[in-house]
């Protein structure tokens, strides 16, 4: 869960294979669930055609990636940059406005405009820390939406579901 493949749909030709390894940093961002053999657990790509960008979701990284499609060098994260270390410190977006929140172990990643970017944000531990980490009955999942202005590496929460609805409406895993 840490390649992605293109595909011509019409002749079933490999266009690329993407090695996130060869992008992303393996030992960075560690989420409560990360392991060794499925440190990313690619869950999503999403295909920005104004940004000209690849959008992954790393559920073991609680991390969304953006990537340039044509260099396949990383633009930005989305995501806490907690337990990632200094050299990826500048990709990661900074916060504006409230109420916002971050999200962990999120599936989903879609981009719903050329800047506004959805995801189902299960809330797995809500924490890279053990002893911070939430259980089921304490936690939430929500569906919510960032804008981005990539220009000034800034980020805003415009909407979310499902908190409101508390544990009921919570799902450690899967989702869309």
């Amino acid at each position: 869960e840490d390649v992605v493949v293109e595909v011509d749909a019409a002749s079933g030709e490999v266009l690329r294979h993407i090695d996130l390894k060869e992008i992303l940093p393996m030992e960075d961002g560690k989420s409560l669930n990360w392991t060794a053999e499925d440190w990313f657990h690619n869950n999503s790509v999403d295909y920005n055609s104004v940004q000209n960008t690849l959008t992954v979701s790393g559920r073991h990284q609680d991390v969304v990636a953006v990537i340039d499609y044509d260099s396949l060098k990383l633009r930005y994260l989305v995501g806490s940059p907690e337990g990632w270390s200094e050299a990826m410190q500048s990709f990661f977006l900074t916060p504006q406005g409230e109420p916002f929140e971050w999200q962990w172990a999120q599936h989903a990643a879609t981009w719903i405009s050329d800047n506004r970017l959805m995801l189902f944000h299960n809330g797995m531990y809500r924490s890279k820390n053990e002893d911070q980490a939430l259980i089921a009955d304490q936690n939430y999942s929500r569906m919510v939406s960032y804008e981005i202005d990539e220009a000034n590496k800034t980020i805003r929460q415009v909407m979310e579901y499902g908190k409101q609805r508390g544990s009921a409406y919570y799902s450690p895993y899967i989702c869309d």
